[in-house]
């Protein structure tokens, strides 16, 4: 993949970071590369580095630019974050503000209805036909519930990182 080798030899640091998924910013940041050496996308990714290193001014501007596409979606990253916590903020407020029970009943069926499925195939035989329909309740559940812990007990600590990544760019 030459996006990725390109984007390794330009920003090795926050490749690692921004390749997960679809590779993006990788991509983009060969696209970049192949723009300012004037080399098509089938060259080798090992010439496109060595045309770069041959031209400082050239892959100083290339680095310039690879940075700027990694801090937009660095800085998407961290808006999408602020509207998720801002949205659990929300939630939580309306829970504490209206003492609304309905959250609470609702999260307590599906922990008891989690252990008892859970519990139950532990102890009870599946069927053959109903093993894929037990096996999509539970993974239901289980998602909901993952749901319910980060509603009552917050996020993930990537999710804290974020936010005091957030708090220190202020």
């Amino acid at each position: 993949m030459i996006w990725l080798k390109l984007a390794q030899a330009l920003i090795p640091t926050l490749v690692g970071k921004l390749t997960s998924g679809r590779g993006k910013v990788a991509q983009d940041v060969a696209q970049i590369a192949l723009e300012a050496t004037g080399l098509s996308a089938d060259t080798p990714p090992d010439d496109v580095l060595k045309a770069l290193d041959a031209d400082p001014a050239v892959l100083a501007r290339v680095r310039e630019a690879a940075i700027e596409v990694a801090l937009a979606e660095l800085q998407a990253e961290v808006a999408s974050e602020q509207i998720a916590a801002a949205d659990r903020a929300s939630a939580r407020a309306m829970q504490e503000a209206t003492d609304a029970r309905a959250p609470l009943v609702i999260a307590g069926f599906v922990m008891l209805g989690l252990f008892a499925i859970v519990g139950a195939l532990i102890f009870v035989p599946i069927p053959g036909g109903s093993k894929e329909v037990i096996m999509a309740v539970v993974g239901a559940l289980t998602t909901a519930m993952i749901g319910i812990i980060n509603f009552y007990f917050g996020s993930s600590q990537s999710s804290k990182d974020k936010t005091a990544a957030i708090l220190r760019m202020k």
